[in-house]
């Protein structure tokens, strides 16, 4: 929730900002922006600072702590595995309450793991003008979907007939 992160981001700067010369200019520009972001920086990602930052799950309020036990009790009542990253950076800094990825472990993939992320984003449509309503969407590579099943191998039982092409210009 909104307070949640506004104690995180302030821990995340608190953190950075003395050491904030030792990381490379994006994450500098980052520091006051979206501090959040610099957790995600691919070329600093092995300085100790990262290992050592602020998670966001020790800034949860109560009602964002209980919200996140409930989808934690809902993932284990369906038998759906899940590990809490307290550092995962999606790219939309509107998420609310959950943010997910979906991870493929198959051997062979590579190193871009991730098949799908997304998270709930109540809010966002009230912040650009339209009513409030909650909301949730993600987003899929379809190239690395069919990279893990083919990594898996599980193959998909379609026609190679081609029923349409679209090209855009």
């Amino acid at each position: 929730d909104k307070e949640t992160r506004e104690a995180h981001r302030t821990a995340l700067i608190n953190h950075f900002e003395p050491a904030i010369e030792e990381l490379c200019g994006d994450c500098q520009n980052r520091l006051q922006k979206n501090p959040l972001r610099i957790l995600d920086c691919k070329r600093d990602h092995e300085h100790p600072l990262m290992a050592t930052a602020p998670a966001l799950t020790d800034y949860l309020t109560d009602d964002s702590a209980g919200y996140f036990g409930q989808v934690k009790k809902y993932l284990d009542a369906l038998g759906i595995s899940y590990v809490v990253d307290p550092n995962l950076v999606r790219g939309l800094d509107y998420y609310n309450h959950t943010a997910f990825e979906i991870m493929s472990t198959a051997k062979g993939f590579g190193a871009i793991t991730t098949l799908c992320g997304g998270g709930r984003y109540n809010g966002l449509v009230q912040e650009i003008g339209g009513p409030e309503m909650p909301g949730i969407g993600f987003a899929m590579s379809i190239e690395r979907l069919l990279l893990a099943l083919e990594a898996e191998g599980i193959e998909l039982d379609v026609e190679d007939s081609l029923d349409m092409y679209v090209v855009t210009m």
